[in-house]
């Protein structure tokens, strides 16, 4: 069986944090060899770019109320020491089940504005490792986000087919404004948009942990990782 090196072992020395051990899967399907991509602190350096990007964004920007009160569902919000009859606005962060949900909770943390959060799930590569240009949104977001400002988090845009389908559904429900926010970047992808919030780009390679998967596999790894798989139908 292939040995696989502890994808834990450099997270630092913190006697007070339990560090589980990697133990390789009965499967031999998922033994492949983990290529570090990026390790837990520099993914934190990343996420505390993208967020102070988006802080220089949205940071005071504010409304005026017109004598109206402010939205009970928080568009906009007032806030002491705003001036009279002001408001912030509120972005809503719309996480993209379920590969971007370890990013959008760092990211949410590291987030030094006020922030509301909803989910997106859409299904393209299903159970294997073949990209599917038919894209099936499998669960809908709550909120209305009519009039709001809108960031969609996602995990990694490659040829841009899922993410155009979800920001095409999007839009339909009129947000004041939509921004594209994505941890990963496929070398050479060519999405046919814009990419507001970039993290970093990678090469070949099925990308894992992190809140990333193959087959449902590796989503708790603490770094990102890529293997090398091949289709299995």
């Amino acid at each position: 069986m292939l040995t696989i090196a502890n994808p834990w072992a450099n997270l630092g020395a913190n006697p007070g944090r339990h560090v589980p051990k990697f133990k390789p899967d009965l499967n031999p399907e998922f033994n492949p060899e983990l290529k570090p991509i990026a390790t837990p602190a520099e993914i934190g350096v990343v996420v505390s770019r993208i967020a102070r990007e988006i802080e220089r964004d949205y940071d005071g920007q504010l409304v005026v109320l017109d004598g109206q009160p402010a939205s009970p569902r928080g568009q906009p919000a007032v806030f002491d020491g705003l001036p009279a009859g002001h408001a912030c606005k509120i972005p809503v962060l719309v996480g993209v089940m379920k590969g971007a949900f370890v990013f959008l909770a760092d990211l949410a943390r590291e987030l030094r504005i006020p922030v509301e959060i909803d989910f997106i799930r859409a299904a393209c590569y299903g159970a294997g490792s073949v990209p599917s240009d038919e894209v099936l949104i499998t669960r809908d977001i709550e909120m209305d986000i009519a009039g709001r400002d809108v960031i969609v988090v996602e995990d990694i845009v490659d040829r841009g087919v899922t993410v155009d389908r979800l920001m095409g559904h999007l839009r339909a429900k009129k947000p004041s404004t939509i921004r594209l926010c994505s941890l990963l970047l496929r070398e050479n992808g060519r999405p046919p948009f814009k990419v507001d919030y970039a993290g970093m780009v990678v090469g070949k390679g099925f990308a894992v942990g992190y809140g990333l998967d193959y087959k449902e596999r590796y989503r708790n790894l603490p770094g990102l990782h890529a293997i090398d798989v091949k289709d299995r139908g």
